[in-house]
């Protein structure tokens, strides 16, 4: 007959393997407000975690929160209007306060064609013939 472990031996072996993915992936949440030169918040900027996937946009008052890796990271935030920006953050920080400094982009030539544009006869002919032969 066989012997089997016990059950608890099991559950111990579970308990270990639970506490060494815990060890692995650790994150911090991060905080922090995202403002123009002017100190007005920037809602809908976009944070992201450079390198990563996790990223999100700033609420109506430039706030936002983010899931981070632990240890030194470097967060990229970006705002149509504005300069893109590499904040690095350190390994014990929990906030972040960022100020956007607006860019003079501007549009010096515009050129405009007119594909997919036709153009029709005139139904003057068609309708003065259409006139004759109801007469």
């Amino acid at each position: 007959m066989r012997k089997y472990p016990p059950p608890q031996l099991f559950i111990i072996l579970f308990a270990l393997l639970f506490q060494f993915s815990e060890a692995f992936a650790q994150t911090r949440t991060l905080t922090g407000t995202v403002k123009d030169s002017v100190s007005q918040p920037l809602s809908a900027a976009t944070v992201k975690v450079k390198g990563q996937k996790s990223s999100t946009a700033t609420a109506a008052d430039g706030s936002f929160s983010l899931s981070v890796p632990a240890g030194n990271i470097t967060l990229e935030v970006s705002y149509v209007g504005y300069s893109p920006m590499m904040v690095p953050v350190s390994a014990d920080q929990t906030s972040v306060n960022v100020m956007m400094q607006q860019t003079s982009n501007t549009i010096s030539d515009v050129v405009v064609i007119a594909l997919g544009i036709s153009r029709q006869s005139s139904h003057l002919p068609m309708l003065h013939n259409l006139l004759i032969h109801l007469n």
